[in-house]
């Protein structure tokens, strides 16, 4: 069930968020399935995406977040129109307001059982049950919410519970950052809570960097570049593209900047001591046995002197292979 159809963009305001690239850019984004992935760099501007989208579905969150910056985004609803149906709940989540939340129940249940110890000890007049009933009620609610002490589970196991907890059909679900506490594994049981709330009819948006959470079936990926969004497919995410990369050459790729003492080029700012050399002589990336690779480093032509250039520090060129076009089968 499509309950969020659309975000509209009336007017350009000044500040944030209109200062956020992606805000910027926005002028019209649809939301065409039950699940909306939100994917690109820190900074992108997804959090602040779903913070518009919270304000204007007055959804209900389990913190404050960033009180300043939430204060801000409420300010500025007027420069947003949000083309919906009715859900039957709206809720925001993200990984900050669980760990805060985590502490709040552990205060709230340690606060009723120290004022349960108060009215067993002092009261010596009236009905000590009828003292006692709100703060066992508080103790009751908390116990029933989840399967056991939040405190007292891991940070995956915790969110699991939590998450649980707060499904209800018919409704729409903002998180932001989800995987934030979970292990791969977790992120997978929590990729089949979210596919069995959509067949309860639920809608969900999500912000991640995770590629097991991305990579939930059916989904619509939105990835967030300097030009707005673009709609693309799993294997073309750049986080996708990287982490394959990494796991098809991590010990070339370590051993090749460790040897040099440099950092990687998609590394900022670089500092004097680990920049990389821009000498059109340096040496390619070694293979996983050690010698120059044939092809050159992330497919850049070779020179005259038949040694393979390096890419240059310059900000035109520092940015990774796969996000410059490169073939993923010349990189590295």
């Amino acid at each position: 069930m499509i309950y969020v159809a659309e975000l509209i963009k009336k007017y350009q305001g000044e500040g944030y968020p209109f200062t956020v690239p992606v805000i910027a850019a926005l002028e019209r984004l649809c939301f065409t399935a039950p699940v909306t992935i939100l994917c690109g760099d820190n900074g992108s501007g997804k959090s602040t995406l779903l913070s518009i989208l919270a304000e204007k579905l007055d959804a209900a969150r389990i913190g404050q977040g960033i009180v300043e910056r939430e204060k801000i985004i409420a300010e500025c609803q007027d420069a947003f129109t949000l083309a919906r149906r009715g859900a039957k709940r709206c809720f925001f989540f993200s990984a900050e307001d669980f760990i805060a939340y985590i502490g709040w129940v552990s205060r709230a249940k340690e606060e009723a059982r120290r004022e349960i110890a108060r009215i067993d000890a002092e009261e010596t007049a009236g009905d000590k049950n009828y003292l006692k009933m709100p703060h066992a009620h508080t103790l009751a609610d908390l116990d029933s919410l989840y399967a056991g002490d939040l405190a007292l589970c891991s940070h995956g196991e915790g969110f699991l519970d939590f998450f649980r907890s707060r499904l209800r059909p018919n409704g729409v679900y903002l998180l932001d950052e989800p995987e934030g506490a979970l292990s791969y594994e977790n992120q997978y049981a929590l990729c089949l809570m979210i596919l069995d709330a959509v067949k309860d009819g639920c809608q969900f948006l999500l912000a991640t960097h995770s590629p097991v959470l991305s990579a939930i079936p059916g989904a619509e990926i939105l990835e967030i570049t300097d030009e707005g969004f673009r709609k693309t497919e799993y294997d073309r995410l750049e986080s996708v593209q990287f982490l394959k990369l990494f796991l098809q050459r991590k010990d070339a790729m370590f051993r090749y900047l460790l040897s040099r003492r440099i950092a990687p080029f998609f590394c900022k700012p670089f500092t004097a001591q680990y920049r990389p050399a821009c000498s059109p002589r340096a040496a390619a990336p070694p293979s996983e046995n050690g010698t120059s690779r044939r092809a050159g480093w992330a497919g850049t032509p070779r020179t005259a002197c038949g040694r393979t250039r390096m890419h240059s520090c310059s900000s035109r060129t520092s940015r990774p292979p796969w996000r410059a076009g490169s073939s993923r089968a010349q990189i590295w």
